[in-house]
């Protein structure tokens, strides 16, 4: 199985809108609708934890928003709306933890901007004197950072350092704040006008960067982005954000109450089906529906969000492949292939404090625990007895496979115990302890 924590490319988008496998394509289809009304300027926000699940949220709309994507037979969405939604903007998806170790948020907000806007197709259909003059605003506007991206979307007609060569060299020219807005806010009609569409710029991820990054780009947007034809779409959690700016102005500020004079609309990503989107992700066949069903029952017991399921599939996944191909073969004991094996990584990814003390048998506790979310279900993997007394039994097992790791399987160490259970039960107790070292 692939790795599926990562960023998601076109083919994963378009397979969960097809699929609709995180049931959110109504709401995707309900917020393009809004987008569609919508007339003047906003910042809007989508508000919610770490790991449910934003930033596919926020991709999904961005592919959606591609004239180049098919949206044909796509459950829940409205091909007019998508229509319409394509017609009237310009979508641009700016990952703000991906740029913070910038100083200058208004630089790389720009240069990310004009370098999705100028595609190479684009580039001999743009008249000389239109990147004159967008050059001349960036250099009146002090962003002189921008040398290689106007060399490229110019087909290095232009240069910044044209412009530098006649500054002042014993003196530096003071911009005012004012002046900076509206050579920006020339800028963006310029780039308007060209698209001929409204701009939605997507800024994503912005409680994860540094505190006077985040603020920056805060600042940067109130005061430079001033346009009845641009929207701003934020994916973050409120909450976190607020402590950042808190960090930055100091624990006095208000930092929940200046968010909620910067944002003028907040809603939140819906909950995702977690059966669905499990399946979407381990694809079961017919001989492992077991496998399927445990990982539903691992993450629902955990309460996991998006980012936590996408792990533990990874995991699991990866795990049942390398003992599927093992010389013990933990598939013949059941019990530990779809209760421990999955209960283990999903502890792992939950607490790792709680998982080492786990693997070092002092965690029988909360495996029964465990196993009473559904008992019905895990007796199915037990033979002449229930899988909670067989439990038991196993996982006394974990202090004789550490034994028979350092006495290198001796015989006197394995009299008493089952020989299935226990070569199954070590392979599986070598790999949990590597990943808790």
């Amino acid at each position: 199985m692939e790795k599926i924590d990562k960023i998601y490319n076109e083919e994963n988008l378009k397979l969960l809108l097809d699929t609709n496998s995180l049931s959110r394509n109504k709401n995707l289809n309900t917020l393009m609708n809004f987008l569609n009304n919508i007339d003047n300027q906003l910042v809007l926000n989508l508000d919610d934890n770490w790991g449910t699940g934003k930033t596919v949220f926020l991709s999904q709309l961005i592919y959606l928003g591609n004239e180049e994507n098919s949206i044909e037979n796509v459950p829940d969405i409205s091909s007019n709306v998508v229509k319409t939604f394509r017609e009237k903007y310009h979508t641009f998806y700016f990952n703000a933890w991906e740029h913070d170790f910038y100083d200058d948020p208004l630089e790389s907000l720009i240069y990310s901007l004009l370098m999705k806007i100028k595609t190479d197709d684009e580039i001999n259909s743009v008249e000389k004197e239109t990147l004159d003059y967008i050059t001349g605003l960036l250099k009146k506007a002090g962003i002189l950072a921008l040398d290689k991206t106007i060399k490229k979307i110019s087909s290095g007609m232009i240069e910044l350092q044209d412009f530098k060569k006649s500054e002042n060299k014993t003196t530096t020219r003071i911009i005012s704040m004012e002046e900076k807005k509206n050579t920006i806010t020339k800028l963006v009609e310029c780039i308007l006008e060209f698209k001929q569409k409204n701009l939605l710029i997507v800024i994503d991820e912005l409680d994860r960067c540094k505190p006077s990054y985040a603020v920056k780009i805060l600042e940067v947007i109130k005061h430079f982005f001033v346009n009845n034809e641009t929207v701003f779409l934020f994916g973050s959690n409120k909450e976190e954000l607020a402590k950042t700016v808190e960090h930055e102005y100091g624990t006095k500020f208000e930092g929940y109450k200046y968010l909620n004079r910067f944002f003028d609309f907040e809603f939140s990503s819906p909950s995702i089906n977690s059966k669905e989107y499990i399946y979407s992700q381990l694809k079961p066949k017919s001989n492992s529906h077991y496998y399927y069903l445990s990982s539903v029952k691992v993450c629902n017991y955990f309460n996991f969000h998006m980012r936590d399921i996408n792990k533990y599939c990874s995991l699991y996944g990866t795990l049942n492949k390398f003992f599927d191909n093992s010389i013990y073969g933990i598939e013949k004991n059941r019990l530990i292939q779809f209760l421990i094996l999955p209960y283990s990584l999903g502890l792992k990814i939950e607490s790792a404090e709680k998982f080492k003390l786990f693997i070092n048998g002092q965690g029988l506790e909360d495996l029964l625990n465990f196993y009473s979310f559904d008992p019905v279900y895990f007796d199915k993997f037990a033979t002449e007895e229930t899988a909670f007394e067989k439990l038991k039994k196993i996982y006394e097992l974990f202090e004789i496979a550490k034994k028979r790791k350092e006495l290198n399987r001796l015989a006197s160490d394995q009299s008493n115990y089952n020989e299935r259970d226990l070569y199954a039960l070590e392979e599986m107790f070598d790999v949990l302890t590597m990943m808790a070292d």
